[in-house]
């Protein structure tokens, strides 16, 4: 649909950019194989992400983006900061992700499926305290990928990681995944 294309070709054309600029940026480095692998298997995670037909399937995208940024921010695993940081963002982002995960079964427990089309044509006519209720734990999980107040202290941190993963994660593709979520939910969120 619209919203998945616009969203994949942003993240297409950022990700795009900054594979570019890492070839120049990263050319000395011993370890550069491993950071293009983490890099292109991140971009991955967020298409699987935006252009999954279900809640599942965007969240195994979800979970992608998560290991991944891990690994990214923790390139330079010899320096204890990057080290910290690195677990400082994985704890963040696991923390949003379990909330994350108890909406997608509450909405699995309520409709009896994850599929958008069925959800969102269901949802008019269902208990809008139920509604209501994974309403709040879907926007507490965007909240906690989003690196919004309270949820973003792990942001700042992941300046350990080179340049190249500083521009991926904070401005086009890690941050934007809560907003992709909360746009896509957007039927969900209107009757709550």
């Amino acid at each position: 649909d619209n919203l998945s294309i616009s969203l994949g070709l942003a993240v297409l054309y950022c990700s795009t950019l900054i594979h570019i600029y890492s070839i120049s940026y990263l050319e000395s480095d011993p370890h550069v194989q491993r950071f293009f692998a983490y890099l292109s298997a991140f971009t991955g995670g967020m298409l699987v992400l935006v252009f999954g037909g279900n809640y599942f399937v965007m969240f195994v995208g979800w979970e992608a983006i998560g290991v991944f940024s891990y690994l990214l921010i923790n390139f330079y695993f010899t320096r204890i900061q990057a080290n910290k940081a690195a677990i400082l963002a994985f704890t963040m982002n696991r923390t949003g992700d379990m909330i994350l995960s108890i909406g997608f079964f509450a909405l699995f427990a309520l409709f009896g499926t994850l599929n958008y089309e069925t959800i969102f044509s269901l949802a008019p006519n269902s208990n809008e305290l139920a509604i209501i209720i994974v309403s709040l734990l879907l926007i507490v999980g965007s909240l906690a990928k989003s690196a919004q107040i309270t949820l973003h202290s792990w942001l700042p941190g992941s300046m350990e990681a080179p340049t190249p993963v500083s521009a991926l994660l904070h401005a086009a593709t890690l941050v934007t995944a809560g907003i992709y979520l909360l746009l896509r939910s957007s039927p969900i969120l209107e009757y709550s």
